[in-house]
């Protein structure tokens, strides 16, 4: 959903507190639930993982599905401060 038709995704920038699974052996790591606006979402679907860079950051960037709605979360790779960046529906505005 996310970058296919980016109308649909509600831009945002909240703080939030998320669960990950590390597999320290494989090297990944995978969010498991996202708490947001006091309710806890668990992660159905990783749709992909992406890394860039802002300067000296590394940011990951994962596209999450949380059941109804689709999520776009990055965290920051030095301070491993999650933020929600983008939330879909899937519906049209």
């Amino acid at each position: 959903m996310f970058g296919y038709i980016s109308r649909m995704i509600r831009q945002v920038n909240f703080p939030v507190s998320v669960g990950l699974l590390i597999d320290a052996e494989r090297k990944l790591a995978a969010p498991r639930w996202v708490l947001w606006a006091g309710k806890r979402y668990a992660v159905e679907d990783v749709g992909f993982h992406h890394r860039h860079r802002e300067g000296r950051k590394f940011w990951h960037v994962y596209q999450i599905n949380v059941g109804t709605l689709d999520m776009r979360l990055e965290i920051d790779g030095e301070s491993f401060a999650y933020v929600l960046r983008g939330v879909s529906d899937g519906l049209a505005d």
